[in-house]
């Protein structure tokens, strides 16, 4: 699989899947922050890269004090994929409505896009990312991390 499209929101997210698909990227979308860290704690290797929404129900192996009721749910599974050794150097494109998380991911995640995003820019962030990808897998580490709004 190219991409593991994390977000608790199915419908609105639908046709990014579609769209995605369109251009021949392989994606798979869960809506749970625990279903996506059992998958990836199954199979660190499932995918190339993740789009994650930030801000998620607490539920399961989520603890809600510790995700602040939902807006740090996505920020608190960063934290536990980065703790599986094989998954460490997968890319995340974070996707939130919120902000003012964006100090907060500075340097965690490989691109951070606003929502709503326009798909020129959806489609434009993953395809950067999974060159930068490419290039670290082929030792060319050039790779930086940007936010965008």
């Amino acid at each position: 699989m190219d991409i593991l499209l994390i977000d608790d929101e199915t419908r609105p997210m639908s046709g990014v899947v579609e769209l995605l698909r369109e251009n021949n990227y392989v994606v798979e979308q869960i809506s749970s922050a625990t279903r996506a860290l059992q998958m990836l704690q199954k199979n660190p290797t499932l995918c190339k890269l993740i789009v994650l929404d930030m801000m998620m129900p607490a539920e399961g192996e989520f603890d809600p004090e510790e995700c602040e009721g939902g807006v740090r749910t996505g920020i608190v599974l960063l934290e536990k994929l980065r703790k599986i050794p094989e998954a460490q150097n997968i890319p995340v494109l974070a996707f939130t409505a919120y902000s003012k998380l964006q100090e907060a991911l500075r340097g965690k995640v490989g691109k951070f896009l606003l929502k709503p995003a326009r798909y020129d820019k959806i489609e434009a962030a993953i395809k950067e990312l999974l060159e930068e990808r490419n290039h670290q897998s082929n030792g060319d580490s050039h790779g930086t991390a940007s936010i965008q709004t």
